[in-house]
């Protein structure tokens, strides 16, 4: 009976503990912890550091690209197609020239034009394009790419920086494949 009742409160406490998204720091500091999820709100401020599980390259690479404006320019880019919105014949495009790795840090310029496909648009020196062209980094190995801070209204302001996961989006994922590959 005492097994089966063990049984039981394991089935219900595993799907908890695996839902609620849990940081693998904190489950491997409270896993032999007799009241686990106590340990694990206690734990559950520790800040997860933007920098984590990066070699010295790889941070300094990351901090370079912080400070990096948003926008950059490129002369005389290897532009290739990464896609063409159907609704609004947007070109997106990708410099395979830009592309830098680092560790498993990998950067690569982006062209984002807006009601056109003219991808020599992507080359302008000025980069006074509407979308305009900015760089991306990934971490190949996690499928991860990196999110700025980004201000557009009054919910984001305290929005940190932090590396997010590229499925979530179309664009980025597309991105990540061509600069991963390379």
């Amino acid at each position: 009976m005492k097994r089966l009742l063990l049984l039981l409160l394991a089935a219900l406490a595993f799907p908890t503990a695996v839902e609620a998204n849990i940081d693998p720091k904190v489950h491997k500091i409270c896993k032999d912890v007799r009241d686990y999820m106590g340990c694990v709100k206690a734990n559950k401020k520790i800040k997860v550091s933007i920098f984590d599980d990066l070699s010295k390259k790889e941070t300094e690479f990351l901090k370079a690209y912080i400070k990096s404006p948003e926008r950059v320019s490129t002369l005389n880019g290897k532009w290739i197609l990464q896609g063409i919105n159907e609704r609004s014949g947007d070109g997106t495009y990708v410099d395979i020239n830009s592309i830098k790795k680092v560790g498993k840090l990998v950067s690569i310029k982006r062209c984002l034009l807006v009601g056109s496909i003219n991808k020599k648009l992507c080359d302008n020196p000025t980069n006074n394009l509407t979308g305009g062209t900015s760089m991306r980094i990934f971490n190949c190995r996690k499928k991860k790419h990196f999110s700025r801070e980004i201000i557009t209204d009054i919910s984001s302001l305290n929005r940190p920086a932090e590396w997010k996961s590229i499925h979530k989006s179309r664009f980025n994922l597309a991105t990540a494949k061509i600069a991963c590959k390379y």
